[in-house]
This record gives C-alpha cells, structure tokens and sequence, in this order.
C-alpha cells in the first residue's frame, strides 16, 4: 500500500469527522411501533402460558416425589382407648357390674365406669366365653382395671336374661397403675385343660406372638404335647388365640405399622393357666375305692388304672391355700404327692404337717399316721408359687 503524503491524510480524517447525515423524519415513530409490537407479542406468549399451567395438576410441574408419607408410630394410654364392645351386650353388662359390686364392696354403686370391652370370645371349645374389661373410678391412683369372665350358658339365658348371680362372674381387679398392659385373660380352649388367651391391646395393635415359659421341672413336651409359642392376627387391638396345652405362664408382644415397640410382657397379673399336670403318681397295693384324689377342686377317686398308677389329680396354686373336705374311716392314713414349679408344696391334713418338694418326683410330705376314729377332714394345700401337682389320699396303709 503506497504510503501516504501529509495532505492525503488530513483530507481523510477532515471525511471521518464530518456531520452524519440527518436521520429520516419518521426514525423515532417506527422505532417505537416495533417496541410495542415486541412487547404486546411478549404478554400473549406470557397468557398463553399461564392458561396453560392452570390446567396443569401441580404435582406435574415438578419432579413427582413417589416416595410414601412416613407413618410415625405412637401408642394409647389405656385411659383413652376406644370401646370395642360387641353390640347387643347392654343386659349382661349389668350383670357383669352386679358381680364386681359383690366382690367389691368398698365400691360405691355409683362409682363411675368406663367399658373398654364386651362381647362373646368363641376359643373353639364347646362352651363360648363372656368378657368384659372396664376401668371403675376417676382417672388417678386409684382407678381400677376389671376384667370379668364366664360361660355363656352361666352369663345369660335365653328365657331368663341376665344371670344376677355374682359366683356366674370370674372376677379381678387390679390397680391401673399396677396392670400390666397389654390385658390379658386366660380361657378355656377347645378342649378339657386347655387354654385360649384373650388380648385386649392398644388399637394400633395388629399382631400378636405369645411364648410359655415352662416351669422348672415340667415334663418334657414330646410326652407333655405343651406348645411353647403361638401367633394371632386382628384388625382392631382385640386378640383371640388357642394356645392349647401349657406347662408354664404367658408372655405376650403385639405389635403394628403405627404402634411404638412394645415390650414383652406377662399375659395378666392375676389370672393363671391350666397346666399339664404332672407324672402320675404310682399307689401299688391299694385299692380304687382307698385313694381320693384331689382334681379341680374336688375329692375323685375314679382315675386308677389296671397297673396301680393314678392317671388324673391336678390343681393349680398361687400364692394361696386351698381346702378340700372329705369324709374318712378310721385307720392308718398315707399321703403321697407330686408336683412342678420349683418351691415346694405344704399340705396339712388330720393334724399332720408337711412339705414336698415340686421336683417332679412323688414325695410323701410325712410317714403314715393312725386316725382312729372316722369323720369329716381337711385337707389344706398351699404354695409360694406357680406350680400344679398330684394329690393322693390313702386309707388301709
């Protein structure tokens, strides 16, 4: 490029600095129409938009979470519990009340009620149990949890209604701040000396797992047929379950998706269980009609086989003493008896004293004694503690 001379280049900058031309007469007018055109086209888009995400659920427009609400477990105090009775209850409902007001009197017959249960627990058996569970008195340390049960054919009648009788009502009381929860009842099962149980559990329950703690000494389950373990299911907190034959007592846990993890516990703190009874006691050399037996509260002497051994004479005792009356010839008399649960078993009878050990074993509490004159006796049986035993009185030692 040929350089160029100092004239040159003062003319071209003296054309870089001159005067722009004028800008046409309607520049500013058609600038601001192309303005607004931008901005009417800008609020359509922006209506449109808006027309559209109304009909649009909201969930859509972001990230759908899939992911369930969580449920957060909790548990009821037994005070708020809802009533789960069975309809139709309301007449043997008094009943049940008249039966606790007999066994406590301290109570006033005003006293106020709050029902928790009632209704009819079918437990596969020939005879359909009645149970009711209430707590009696205002919310404090002295409010109650009853529980009350009976056989149906003793709770009512079909002529007469509601059966008045307290002795119809096995009835119990604990102090609420005492109970254990969840409530629990032993009951007959289907068949003679089995059980079923009977939940009463906070409604968020839906499963229940049951365990038996055999007592020392039990007879081994391949001869005994005791079930150690069980479950049940229900939609309410109100469990019904057929545990057979048992060695020991109950320990029970419910559980659920919305219920707070629950500890094991005992099945009830007043009730006890029918038990398989221990080994047969063995009498060689007496006859049927010199040995009486003591069974469910009373005196047999119907259960001896060919062999000379006793195949039946069980009772169950707790923390308590039983009687049982029987009319006896003069002679010499022998006790023998049998019993599990560790501990050991006091029986006094005709003016003899003596304990057995509940090892399993037969034991005679003392030697053979002369009675020599015939009459009405007692015999008295007590324990410390949960056991079942085998009782035999003999004449003609």
């Amino acid at each position: 490029m040929p350089a160029l001379d100092e004239n040159d280049l003062a003319a071209r900058l003296r054309g870089l600095s001159a005067q722009q031309p004028a800008q046409p007469v309607d520049r500013v007018p058609a600038v601001r129409g192309r303005a607004g055109g931008i901005r009417r086209r800008r609020a359509l888009a922006a209506g449109v938009a808006a027309v559209l995400v109304a009909g649009v659920p909201a969930g859509l427009l972001a990230t759908r979470d899939t992911t369930p609400s969580p449920v957060v477990p909790a548990s009821t105090h037994i005070s708020a519990w809802p009533d789960r009775s069975l309809p139709g209850d309301q007449g043997i409902a008094q009943g049940v009340l008249r039966g606790w007001h007999e066994v406590s009197s301290s109570q006033p017959s005003n006293t106020p009620i709050r029902w928790l249960y009632r209704g009819e627990v079918t437990t596969g058996g020939t005879r359909p149990t009645y149970v009711a569970v209430f707590l009696a008195g205002t919310e404090g340390p002295g409010q109650q949890l009853v529980t009350a049960h009976a056989a149906v054919r003793s709770a009512s009648d079909e002529v007469d209604g509601p059966v008045d009788e307290a002795s119809s009502w096995i009835v119990e009381q604990v102090r609420l701040r005492d109970a254990e929860l969840p409530v629990g009842l032993y009951l007959d099962g289907q068949e003679e000396g089995t059980n079923a149980l009977f939940v009463l559990a906070d409604p968020a329950a839906r499963a229940l797992s049951w365990t038996a703690r055999a007592l020392p000494y039990a007879p081994p389950v391949g001869t005994s047929g005791a079930r150690r373990d069980g479950t049940a299911s229900s939609p309410d907190g109100v469990f019904v379950a057929d545990a057979g034959l048992l060695d020991g007592p109950v320990q029970v846990q419910v559980s659920g998706p919305a219920l707070l993890p629950q500890a094991e516990q005992p099945l009830t703190t007043t009730g006890q269980p029918a038990l398989v009874p221990p080994r047969p006691l063995v009498l060689p050399g007496y006859q049927q009609a010199q040995v009486m037996l003591v069974e469910q509260s009373a005196w047999q002497g119907e259960t001896y086989r060919g062999d000379g051994s006793l195949v039946a004479g069980r009772y169950l005792v707790q923390s308590r003493t039983e009687n049982y009356t029987f009319e006896a010839p003069a002679g010499p008399w022998a006790v023998h008896a049998v019993c599990y649960g560790g501990g050991r078993l006091r029986v006094a009878v005709m003016g003899q004293r003596g304990s057995v050990r509940c090892d399993g074993q037969q034991h005679a509490p003392f030697s053979v004694f002369e009675k020599r004159k015939a009459g009405g006796y007692t015999v008295e049986v007590e324990a410390d503690t949960l056991l079942t035993y085998r009782l035999a009185v003999a004449n003609g030692a």
